[in-house]
C-alpha cells in the first residue's frame, strides 16, 4: 500500500516515519490492548460495539484511553480520508507507553495510541471456496485468567497455533480450552452445523466475544432459529454437516477439511452460505 499514514504521537505520518520508543511497555511486557475493525463503503461496521470492547479491555488493566468515543471516531474515519480508503481494515492499538525497565507501570508517562489502516482482504483470502484446520497442542488461555476476554498485546498462544498450522500444513488450527472442550481458531470463533442446528462454544469457553460472532448469533436469532451455545467437544466437529470460522479480520470462512477429514461435500454449507449473504448485507446496510 502505497503512501500509508498511521496515527501516532497525535497526528497522521508517513508509516516509514512511525516509530515508537523502544522502553514503551507495550513492547518490553506486551503491556496494552488492541481492537481490529472493518470498513465497508466508508461506513465503520459496530464501531460502537468495538470501542466499548476496547474501553473494558483498557479498564481491566487499568489502563488510561486519553480520548473520548467522539475523538476516536474522528480519528478513524479521518485515517480513511488521509488514506484514500473506503474499504478498510484498522488495527487500533493502545499502550501503556513508556517507562523505566521492571513491569511496575507506575514510571510510564501517559499511554499511546497507535491507528493502523490497510487495505487488507479477509483473512484467508477472498472469496474463500473453503479451509482445512486440525486440533492444535497450543491451549487457549485459561478462562480464570487475568486477560482470558482482554484483547491484549499478547497472543503467544495465537502464534504457537498458528507455527503449528504451518507445520501440520493446514491452513489454520482449532485450539481446546484448559477443560479439553473446543474454544476457538486463534484469531477466530468457531461454529459447526448439525442438522438444522447452529452451534457455538460458549462463552464461558474461555473464548474471545467476538464482534462477529455477536452479528451472527444475530442473524440466527431473526432468521427464527437461535445458535445453541454450548460447551463443544473434538468429536461434535467430527460429526458436524458443517463448519465455519468467524472474525473482524477472517469475516466468514467454510472449514472443508478438519483432521484429515472432510467436513460435508468439501464445499461451503447451505447454512454457511446463508449467515454469510446475511452477514454481507448487514456489513453493508442492506
Amino acid at each position: 500500500m502505497k503512501n500509508q499514514k498511521i496515527f501516532l504521537n497525535n497526528e497522521w505520518t508517513e508509516k516509514e516515519r512511525a516509530c515508537i520508543n523502544v522502553y514503551d511497555h507495550g513492547i518490553l511486557y506486551g503491556d496494552g490492548i488492541y481492537e481490529g475493525m472493518r470498513a465497508y463503503n466508508g461506513n465503520i461496521f459496530k464501531l460502537d460495539e468495538h470501542l466499548l470492547r476496547m474501553r473494558r479491555s483498557a479498564k481491566s488493566l487499568c489502563l488510561d484511553i486519553p480520548y473520548t468515543d467522539e475523538d476516536l471516531r474522528g480519528i478513524l474515519y479521518q485515517g480513511l480520508r488521509v488514506n484514500d480508503l473506503r474499504n478498510a481494515y484498522f488495527r487500533v492499538i493502545l499502550t501503556r507507553g513508556e517507562g523505566s525497565i521492571g513491569p511496575d507501570p507506575s514510571s510510564c508517562t501517559s499511554s499511546k495510541l497507535i491507528v493502523i489502516v490497510e487495505d487488507i482482504p479477509p483473512l484467508h483470502g477472498p472469496n474463500n471456496k473453503g479451509i482445512r484446520t486440525a486440533l492444535a497442542v497450543v491451549r487457549r488461555t485459561a478462562i480464570d485468567s487475568a486477560t482470558a476476554q482482554i484483547k491484549s498485546l499478547n497472543y503467544l498462544n495465537s502464534v504457537l497455533g498458528k507455527i503449528e498450522a504451518k507445520r501440520m500444513g493446514v491452513d489454520d488450527v482449532i485450539m481446546l480450552n484448559d477443560k479439553g472442550f473446543i474454544a476457538e481458531a486463534p484469531v477466530a470463533n468457531i461454529f459447526i452445523v448439525q442438522g438444522k442446528s447452529v452451534i457455538t462454544p460458549n462463552k464461558s469457553s474461555g473464548i474471545l466475544d467476538g464482534i462477529t460472532r455477536r452479528s451472527i448469533i444475530e442473524i440466527m436469532t431473526n432468521q427464527g432459529n437461535p445458535v445453541i451455545e454450548t460447551d463443544v467437544t473434538p468429536y461434535d466437529l467430527t460429526i458436524s454437516d458443517e463448519i465455519f470460522l468467524c472474525g473482524t479480520h477472517a469475516e466468514i470462512v467454510p472449514v472443508i477439511e478438519h483432521n484429515s477429514q472432510s467436513v460435508g461435500k468439501r464445499q461451503e454449507g447451505t447454512i454457511t452460505s446463508m449467515i454469510r449473504k446475511e452477514f454481507d448485507k448487514m456489513i453493508r446496510g442492506i
